[in-house]
């Protein structure tokens, strides 16, 4: 018998294939611990404490409120789908009954806060931890376990999905929902004999991430599509149906709201449609299209090289004109186009495109693998970006150090408390909230006005510029009448008034260095007190953005939640 007989052959493939199993295995299971691992190093970032009662991260009391104090299935909040708020409440009731919640008229209510916070970030954790092991198993429907191995781990330490994911906040679930769908939509598009049943519990995953996140209603759009032209000799009609029936179940599985509390759900759905297309403040005022600025939300929140490396290998993917393909790179494209038509421009709302995007590192990785030696260079490359997603200045090390030490917020307000003399006030440029250092317990609650009375109740040294019965800020009636010993200063408050040359801001900073020295700043650690420099525009310019190896990160506003820059000033003795 020779030694490449037919017999033997097929004797080395089955021999092969339980090795290949438990090596798949191995690395699905390492991915996710790992995940989980780096996902539940940063959770205890910005919780509630005895001087500041509430999160750091301005969304969580609001969702904690909603899905804690509401009965099940009926939040009354529909600005985005429910589903985490289910979640959370579950995970409430479990702690609550289980201990890992403490209540009782001895405990803080900021202890309770505390604990369901970090009940809901778990959840997060897992979610994103899921997803990155959900990401594994869709990319080796198109590629080899390199490729999808490579791309997985780049999931693992994006920095926008690391740092997302220890949130108590839907982006994590909405992402996991987002894979799940693609996932659900690839394996029925590759069955030979797709049926009814199929379609409608492929649909269902579908509705359920467009109910956790509404934008992902493009999904249900594609899928009917390519539905239609699947089986466009058989049943299309009855097939499609059998789509937007199980899109439809999965919604109102997810937002129950939708049938439940119709009124509220349609007041909240509008109101999110209006705003994101009318902005957010100033927040992305006189930023550039959202088709452009996503770019850079990717860059920073996946990785420059990563991000291209996916556009190129969806191009690969593309080519291969399966409807499969189809799925992956019509979802990337449709939800970008929705998603930069919009004026509202947060990181957090790229990061269901991931699953999609990391197919494209697969394909790139896989494919160029599988080549002559030199193509080898590619996946190596991918290697090596992934690496600096790590090591590098906002990377994935630097980012889980900022949520393990002393935030700035909190330095700068011991700092005050430690030099401030009986009778000193201090002063703020705009209403104090999540950005401010908690002088008083209270900067973390949602309403403007109910935030400043606590600041008067608490303590009347505290103090902003009142023009009209409203808070205008950088008004520089804070430094001609109010004249605060000392004014603290966030990055939040900085930046943006900076990009759009609001005239309050370019006022107020003219006369700053005349009435005010900068006596410290915190970030990344620091507490620096030594040789301030004046309180000029180029010295806060250098403060709050940096320069070069010393520049500040990250910047983006839903990043930036973990370490902005803080500062104090003080009024010049004469």
């Amino acid at each position: 018998m020779s030694a490449n007989s037919p017999v033997e052959e097929t004797a080395r493939e089955d021999a092969a294939q339980p090795l290949e199993r438990r090596v798949l295995l191995a690395c699905a299971l390492g991915l996710f611990a790992l995940s989980l691992l780096l996902r539940l190093l940063g959770i205890g970032w910005g919780l509630p404490n005895e001087f500041r009662h509430q999160s750091l991260h301005p969304d969580e009391l609001i969702i904690a409120g909603h899905a804690v104090l509401k009965p099940y299935f009926l939040p009354d909040f529909y600005n985005y789908g429910t589903t985490y708020l289910t979640l959370l409440k579950l995970g409430t009731d479990a702690g609550t009954a289980y201990g890992w919640i403490p209540t009782g008229e001895n405990v803080p209510e900021w202890q309770t806060l505390g604990a369901v916070h970090l009940t809901g970030r778990v959840i997060s954790a897992f979610c994103g931890a899921l997803t990155v092991l959900l990401v594994f198993l869709l990319c080796l429907q198109f590629t080899n376990i390199l490729g999808a191995l490579l791309a997985s781990l780049a999931l693992t330490v994006a920095p926008g999905h690391l740092v997302h994911s220890q949130f108590q906040t839907t982006d994590a679930l909405s992402t996991l929902l987002a894979a799940a769908a693609l996932f659900a939509m690839v394996r029925w598009l590759k069955r030979e004999d797709p049926a009814p049943k199929g379609a409608f519990l492929m649909a269902l995953w579908v509705g359920l991430f467009a109910g956790t996140r509404y934008s992902g209603i493009v999904l249900i759009l594609l899928a009917v599509g390519l539905v239609l032209w699947r089986c466009k000799r058989e049943r299309p009609f009855q097939m499609a149906l059998a789509t937007l029936g199980g899109a439809a179940v999965g919604f109102v599985v997810a937002t129950p709201g939708l049938i439940l509390q119709t009124s509220s759900f349609v007041r909240d759905f509008l109101y999110e449609s209006g705003h994101v297309r009318t902005g957010h403040g100033i927040v992305f005022a006189e930023t550039p299209t959202g088709f452009l600025y996503h770019l850079g939300n990717l860059f920073e929140g996946f990785g420059w090289i990563q991000t291209l490396a996916a556009a190129f290998g969806l191009l690969l993917l593309a080519r291969t004109r399966s409807l499969a393909a189809y799925a992956i790179v019509g979802y990337a494209l449709l939800y970008y186009l929705l998603i930069g038509s919009a004026e509202v421009k947060f990181l957090r709302y790229t990061l269901p495109l991931l699953p999609a995007l990391c197919v494209g590192v697969a394909i790139l990785a896989g494919t160029f693998h599988e080549r002559d030696k030199w193509s080898k260079a590619v996946p190596a490359a991918i290697m090596l970006a992934i690496g600096l997603n790590v090591v590098s200045p906002g990377g994935a090390v630097s980012l889980l150090h900022f949520m393990r030490i002393q935030d700035p917020r909190d330095r700068i307000a011991e700092y005050v408390r430690q030099v401030r003399q009986p009778g000193e006030t201090v002063g703020f440029v705009t209403t104090p909230w999540f950005y401010t250092p908690p002088l008083f317990p209270d900067t973390g609650l949602p309403g403007e006005n109910e935030r400043l009375e606590r600041m008067k109740q608490y303590d009347p040294t505290l103090v902003v510029h009142v023009r009209d019965e409203k808070v205008v800020p950088w008004d520089v009636g804070l430094l001609q009448q109010e004249r605060p010993t000392y004014i603290c200063i966030s990055t939040f408050e900085y930046i943006d008034y900076r990009r759009i040359q609001e005239p309050h801001f370019v006022s107020f900073l003219e006369q700053l260095p005349e009435d005010y020295e900068l006596i410290a700043w915190a970030w990344g650690g620091t507490l620096q007190e030594d040789s301030p420099p004046a309180a000029t525009r180029e010295a806060l310019d250098s403060l709050f953005l940096g320069s070069g190896s010393d520049r500040r990160y990250p910047l983006t506003h839903d990043m930036m939640y973990i370490q902005p820059t803080v500062c104090v000033l003080k009024r010049k003795a004469n």
